[in-house]
């Protein structure tokens, strides 16, 4: 019996049926795909909060500023 240890494609066993390794390695394949474009999207959501939170920080740093402007006028 021919045995397929890369999961290159399906055996044809003696019997004449089919292993379907194939279809376990490309199902394996899919799940690393989806994984990784997973993990991107995540990676890609957290910058993007990261530089929402610098952004609110720096608005809000500029507020704090404008009043202590305005303070230090009226003095």
């Amino acid at each position: 019996m021919p045995v397929d240890f890369f999961g290159a494609g399906s055996v044809e066993r003696s019997n004449g049926l089919v292993d379907g390794s194939r279809g376990l390695v490309l199902n394996v394949q899919a799940v690393h795909v989806l994984r990784y474009l997973l993990g991107f999207f995540h990676n890609l959501l957290s910058l993007q909060f990261a530089l929402l939170l610098f952004q609110l920080s720096l608005n809000f740093l500029k507020a704090l500023l404008r009043v202590d402007l305005r303070l230090g006028h009226l003095r």
